[in-house]
Parts: structure tokens; sequence; C-alpha cells
């Protein structure tokens, strides 16, 4: 796994035990970016934001219409549905540092989708299903 760092990057780290000359440490980041099973605590995290998402509110920056699942798992599946049950967009998101998936509101032809109430899976790699929903407003 790459961790996503620039040249200039910086890690602090602070110990709560006073060194003396000659001791030494081990740093071991090989599990910073580790994947782990998810539980129903870290599904209960999932959001949507914002929530409403109101059309004229420019939340995502000038012309681009967005929302933002956030806490997510590294790897999962977030399908998008209508109210009424009819299959809206499929998300896929695999990033084993940001827990954040954008979604432009736009359904799988590409057309906007239309404003009103949108229901929200996330399904984990262990079979783990977080449901939700978000309301899209003019």
């Amino acid at each position: 796994i790459s961790v996503p760092w620039q040249n200039g990057d910086k890690i602090m780290i602070e110990s709560s035990k006073l060194f003396n000359n000659g001791d030494s440490w081990t740093l071991d980041m090989s599990v910073f970016a580790k994947a782990r099973n998810v539980t129903d605590f870290d599904l209960n995290q999932i959001k949507v934001v914002p929530n409403p998402y109101i059309v004229q509110s420019g939340f995502g920056g000038g012309s681009d219409k967005q929302i933002r699942f956030t806490h997510l798992p590294t790897k999962c599946q977030i399908y998008v549905y209508t109210v009424s049950g009819e299959f809206v967009e499929h998300i896929m998101h695999d990033d084993p540092v940001d827990g954040n998936e954008f979604w432009n509101l736009k359904n799988g032809r590409g057309q906007d989708v239309a404003p009103g109430l949108y229901i929200y899976t996330v399904e984990t790699l262990n079979k783990m299903k977080k449901i939700g929903k978000f309301a899209i407003v003019r």
C-alpha cells in the first residue's frame, strides 16, 4: 500500500517517556493503512454531507454539484436508490487512507438526479450493510 505523501510532508511523534543517551526506538508504519474488519460501530459513523443538499447552495465549489459520503471503510460499495426503490447509481470506494467518497449527483447515464429523498446502502467486504437516507432540495 502506498501512502499519498508529498515532498515536505512531516510526521511528528511525541513520546510519553524520556529517552536517555543510547536509547533507540523503532516505528512500524506497516499497520498505518492496513485494512481491518468493519464493525457495527464503524457503520454507524457513516454520514452523507451536506444533508439535505440544497441545489443553490453551491456546496462542492462553483458549478460542481456533489455530496460526500464520510467515514467509509477502506473498501466498500455504495448503492443509491430513489425512495420508491429505483436504482440510481453505484459507487465503488477503495482507498486505504481517505474514508470519503464524493458523488456528483448524476445517475448512471450522466443525467442530474431530481430533487427528492434518496436511500443509500454501503456494503462492506465482510457482508455488513449500512442503510441511510439523504435529501436533495431545489
